[in-house]
Order: C-alpha cells, then structure tokens, then sequence
C-alpha cells in the first residue's frame, strides 16, 4: 500500500519553494522557540 503514496512525498523534495504549510510550521515554531533560546542565552 505504501508503494502507491511514494510518489505523493517526492514531489515536495523536488520542490524548491517551501509550501504554505511549511511557512506557517516555521513561522510557528520560531515564535514558541524564540524566547526560549533568549532565555537561555541571558542565563
């Protein structure tokens, strides 16, 4: 079964341009990592 959603994966590699969900993922993380990192490096 996985054989036939291989090629669903591929075609993102190929990609160069992240999609909007990449984006959004990012952006999201960067904001709950963000203050984090700062924390730790005032330490």
């Amino acid at each position: 079964m996985a054989e036939h959603g291989a090629h669903i994966t591929t075609a993102s590699v190929l990609d160069d341009q992240p999609s909007i969900f990449e984006v959004v993922a990012q952006d999201s993380l960067m904001t709950a990592v963000r203050p984090a990192l700062q924390h730790v490096v005032k330490c």
